[in-house]
């Protein structure tokens, strides 16, 4: 089942008990802080072999008159947090997506 949720994404996701989506896509202002915020509320979420996906894992937007954060909160999530980079696409058209997975021990 996919279920689309429009809200705050930090807002919304209180609403999922834990360990309950196998994975969950954001895309949201992009900014260190909320990024941060997101993967810290959606890691809970997902299930243990879940996975988290978003959008615009680049420096800025096409113009680069606005800084985004993802690439940096992503990056630091995946090392203090066991999780790793398992996939990124390469559009020449618009921003990159990510993926990550908690590491299994």
């Amino acid at each position: 089942m996919v279920e689309i949720n429009r809200g705050l994404s930090t807002e919304v996701g209180k609403g999922y008990d834990d360990n309950y989506c196998d994975w969950v896509y954001i895309d949201t202002n992009h900014n260190y802080k909320t990024t941060k915020d997101e993967l810290e509320l959606y890691s809970k979420k997902v299930k243990s072999n879940g996975i988290i996906a978003g959008h615009d894992f680049t420096k800025s937007n096409f113009i680069g008159t606005l800084r985004f954060g993802v690439i940096e909160a992503v990056n630091e999530f995946c090392i203090n947090e066991n999780w790793e980079l398992i996939y990124l696409t390469m559009e020449n058209t618009i921003n990159p997506s990510f993926a990550i997975r908690k590491i299994q021990d």
